[in-house]
């Protein structure tokens, strides 16, 4: 029904409640139109409160399971539906087959890869007018070819060229993923908007073949980091209350110990399957996109063997 009104179908009326959808996918089918209805934004209000709320739960497990099969009894289905929703929502939601339910989309997850980041920020400077390629050439680039082509945004390597510094793309790359090797679309643009705006305000003659310097895309990494804290606070609700217990660690230096934390073996886990730790002999590393807005600190074992895990990954 809601469905229904939304497309401007009808007036609103809870007194038909039932009827209108019903009367809306018949009116498409004889008209033979195709209708798709898209719903975003689940993670806001009225769902915040989801890990807690039965009735929330209720409402988004007949969005995702009952409103479609629904659906699925008309012939030729004129109308659909496309769902945008974070997986710990969908566990929330669906406390029964979870995994069998998660399975079934598994090959629609939205997911961004290194290359993908790449042309992700390729595009930002050609956007930007910073950089001079086709847009259109982006998407038969490989690894390599946008790596060369973003060489002056930010050099060769994370230092002067000849200089035994990494890699600047593969650095990138690694400051911004997790042990699953995910990266989000609005990190690298975050990353990149502080980077330009440090490098703006600092940047030095040695700098002249590049657009952002290497102490700005470090410094960068710092800050984008404090940002997704903050963001995965707000929306993730297994994760906000995790790192609020990791922020009273008694030891804040990787690698760490469960017993250096007041976190159970399956707070850790959930950490460990959102690629935020990794556990290598009893110890537990963090990549670099959660240290600093964990308040965490590298040993200098542990920044090396973050570096040689993540390759590994």
């Amino acid at each position: 029904d809601i469905i229904a009104w939304s497309a401007g179908f009808q007036e609103p009326d809870e007194n038909k409640l039932g009827q209108t959808g019903e009367v809306f996918v018949n009116f498409l089918r004889s008209h033979n139109c195709q209708f798709i209805a898209l719903f975003d934004g689940l993670e806001e209000s009225p769902f915040s409160d989801l890990s807690s709320d039965k009735a929330t739960q209720k409402a988004l497990q007949a969005l995702l399971q009952e409103v479609p099969q629904w659906l699925e009894q008309f012939p030729k289905r004129p109308l659909g539906i496309l769902i945008f929703i974070r997986q710990d929502m969908v566990r929330h939601a669906i406390q029964q087959n979870t995994g069998q339910f998660i399975n079934l989309y598994n090959p629609y997850v939205l997911k961004w890869n290194p290359e993908e980041a790449l042309r992700l920020a390729l595009w930002i400077g050609i956007k930007a007018r910073l950089l001079k390629e086709q847009e259109k050439n982006l998407v038969n680039l490989d690894f390599q070819e946008l790596s060369d082509k973003l060489i002056p945004l930010w050099g060769k390597r994370m230092g002067k060229d000849n200089s035994k510094e990494a890699d600047s793309a593969k650095w990138v790359i690694a400051a911004l993923s997790d042990f699953k090797q995910q990266l989000q679309a609005r990190d690298i643009v975050g990353f990149i908007y502080q980077a330009a705006s440090k490098t703006s305000k600092s940047k030095q003659s040695q700098w002249n073949d590049r657009i952002l310097s290497p102490q700005a895309i470090r410094e960068a990494v710092k800050t984008s980091s404090k940002h997704k804290i903050d963001e995965i606070k707000q929306e993730n609700f297994d994760l906000r209350d995790i790192f609020d217990l990791l922020g009273k660690s008694l030891k804040k230096s990787i690698p760490f110990t469960q017993e250096e934390t007041d976190l159970t073996t399956q707070q850790l886990k959930i950490l460990e399957d959102n690629g935020i730790i990794i556990l290598d002999n009893d110890r537990y590393y963090m990549p670099l996109i959660f240290v600093e807005g964990l308040g965490f600190k590298y040993t200098k074992p542990g920044r090396w063997k973050v570096l040689s895990l993540l390759r590994t990954n």
